[in-house]
């Protein structure tokens, strides 16, 4: 994963008038003084006080929390849905400072696929005669550093048309029933402040941060300030959400699965009735799973049956709806071996990537066989909401798991690696699985289990490790210092109940993210309930303000039923699962 920054977002501000961002519209009249204490009443408490009340401004109506949350999330919505990202923009920076070739190589690059085009710098580098076109002689530096900015940019894109499609779930619920729909418009909400804090790591920690052009770094300055805003005013429009009354009887209940869709969902462990087979001897539909996934028409619960085999390949699903059926967790293997020491960014090393929610994942097995010295190299990242593994194996060594964001579940699943190898900031339960821990790189002296990302504390987000086997594989060596986790974001959330801790855990079972301040010790939740074996022991455990041994009605909030909802949508799936403790 990429390194924490321990920025401080207030006052943050786009600066450049060609990716912002007009600030608000001023409303007409005067604001009357009880108008204005109850705005800042409404604010007080969150995150960003001074914006929020700028945002409220010209609040009509009501001074309710409603009303008021309602208004912020239109300011978040206009504000995601200004142009982001101007391509002639771009091109008109180089212009000064790179000869006419390169500009022409700009254009090819907008034309083209940056993989094809960074296949064609690869060529012009290695022997002329294979170079096309021609322009690219001699401009490989140059147009490295185009494809690292357009690759940058075109994921910080992709992360705000994510966000937009959330920001406008989160209003129509916000319109129709915010009582009933609040545990949605708190996942929405959380995962749009994720997704701007992951193009935020890209651009602080992207190898052009330390280029000596001005122009890049107006470009990823303006980036940076432009995904801060978006992200205080999300945080801003959740804080109020949070504050809402709640029907606890609403929620995800039916909403997203037809009686069809359901009966399909729990008969999706019969192979026989899959859309779609995937075998590479050529005994089904398709020999490979990305043609398979191709043909998923989306609208409607699709299963894929992929026969006993190993298929390297790298996927992307991004339809609704897709079950993915293999022959066991070490039968059915989808294996690849991109990773950021092998040059891909952390997102780009991901075997398989699913976007699209509802996904449902039984016995087969995801890799990434970079190996440990490798660095960063993801077998699986997840961005799904509702989305369920059982019975799947998930193999690895730092990073192997990115469970990015939303509601997720995973049982009886074997999960293995070495640093941080649970990461990200979805909402996620591991129930009955094992969590194994394998041989680090020569470079670390320490492994790590989880991770969690969570960088705002009204975010709905965590890990919660239940019933779980905490263990060694047998490629593991003795590593002086084992945790069960460490607080990637400041406000990082993580607990451990009733499982099997082995001896290869640290007494301590918990460490500091380096470089992090001691106040941060106490913005965190790690917590501990009912566990057994050898390192259960809570006797010498850290002694930060953030780390709880947990009551049983504490723990009890971090169950299927209370922390992803999961009552209301888990026994459409078919899959088998404890709600409580």
């Amino acid at each position: 994963m990429v390194e924490r920054r321990n920025d401080d977002y207030s006052g943050t501000r786009p600066h450049r008038p060609w990716l912002l961002l007009v600030v608000f519209m001023a409303f007409s009249g005067c604001v009357s003084s009880n108008k204005v204490s109850q705005v800042a009443t409404l604010c007080e408490n969150t995150r960003y006080p001074r914006l929020c009340v700028d945002s409220l401004s010209g609040l009509t109506g009501g001074g309710d929390v409603h009303s008021a949350a309602a208004a912020l999330l239109n300011q978040t919505i206009y504000q995601a849905d200004l142009p982001f990202f101007e391509f002639d923009k771009f091109s008109s920076h180089f212009v000064s400072s790179h000869p006419k070739p390169t500009l022409r190589a700009i254009d090819y690059l907008h034309q083209n696929s940056v993989k094809q085009c960074q296949t064609v710098s690869r060529q012009c580098s290695n022997s002329a005669k294979q170079c096309t076109p021609q322009l690219f002689l001699g401009q490989r530096e140059h147009i490295s550093k185009i494809s690292l900015v357009l690759n940058l940019v075109g994921f910080c894109n992709e992360m705000m048309e994510m966000s937009r499609q959330r920001l406008n779930q989160a209003m129509t619920d916000l319109k129709e029933s915010p009582e009933k729909q609040k545990q949605d418009i708190q996942t929405w909400l959380s995962a749009v402040v994720t997704f701007q804090q992951a193009c935020k790591d890209s651009v602080d920690t992207s190898a052009l941060s330390s280029s000596s052009s001005s122009n890049t770094k107006e470009l990823l300055a303006t980036i940076s300030h432009t995904v801060s805003f978006h992200s205080q005013l999300a945080s801003n429009a959740l804080s109020l959400v949070n504050r809402m009354t709640e029907d606890v009887g609403g929620g995800i209940s039916g909403r997203g699965i037809s009686g069809r869709q359901r009966k399909l969902l729990q008969s999706a462990s019969d192979r026989s009735k899959a859309d779609v087979v995937v075998a590479k001897d050529g005994t089904g539909n398709y020999k490979t799973v990305s043609e398979a996934v191709q043909s998923v028409p989306g609208g409607r619960r699709f299963v894929i049956y992929v026969k006993s085999g190993v298929y390297k390949e790298n996927i992307h699903i991004s339809k609704d709806g897709v079950t993915l059926i293999g022959d066991g967790k070490y039968s059915t293997i989808i294996t690849g071996d991109s990773s950021v020491g092998g040059g891909s960014s952390l997102q780009g090393s991901a075997t398989f990537v699913i976007t699209g929610d509802g996904f449902v994942a039984k016995d087969i097995g995801f890799e990434n066989a970079a190996g440990p010295e490798a660095q960063q190299a993801v077998a699986l990242l997840v961005a799904s909401d509702r989305s369920v593994f059982y019975r799947c194996s998930i193999s690895g060594y730092q990073d192997t798991l990115y469970a990015f964001s939303f509601r997720q579940f995973y049982r009886e699943c074997d999960i293995s690696g070495t640093v941080d190898f649970i990461f990200g900031n979805a909402a996620a339960v591991f129930q009955a699985c094992n969590l194994v821990l394998r041989r680090p790189a020569s470079s670390q002296s320490y492994n790590v289990i989880l991770a969690n990302g969570r960088s705002d504390p009204g975010q709905s987000t965590g890990f919660s490790v239940q019933n779980c086997k905490i263990t060694v594989g047998s490629d593991f060596s003795s590593v002086k210092n084992t945790y069960l986790g460490r607080a990637w974001r400041e406000y990082s959330r993580a607990v451990v109940i009733e499982s099997d801790i082995g001896g290869a855990i640290s007494e301590r079972g918990w460490i500091e993210w380096p470089g992090s301040s001691s106040s941060s010790l106490g913005k965190l939740y790690f917590g501990e309930y009912a566990n057994v074996g050898a390192r259960a022991g809570l006797g010498g455990r850290v002694n930060w303000p953030g780390f709880h041994s947990m009551a049983r009605e504490e723990a009890d909030k971090f169950t299927v039923e209370k922390f992803i909802i999961g009552n209301s949508w888990l026994p459409s799936t078919g899959v088998s699962f404890v709600s409580g403790l």
